[in-house]
């Protein structure tokens, strides 16, 4: 994400990016990581700034060229 910002990825496209070693995931796997790096990086997680969600598509990476 970090190296496409503005990109939209969907749940899919980020699960193929994660390593299961060999243990069933699914797709609520991607929401709670989501939730964690929130926590993480962004002021107020429950109006991200930073870390997007795209209504029925997926998440993305905000640019940070908001003014631009």
């Amino acid at each position: 994400m970090a190296a496409s910002p503005d990109r939209v990825f969907t749940r899919s496209q980020l699960l193929d990016c994660l390593t299961d070693h060999g243990r069933p995931v699914s797709e609520r796997t991607v929401d709670v990581h989501i939730l964690n790096l929130r926590k993480k990086i962004e002021t107020s997680p429950r109006r991200p700034q930073h870390l997007l969600t795209v209504h029925g598509i997926g998440y993305k990476l905000a640019s940070g060229d908001h003014g631009a």
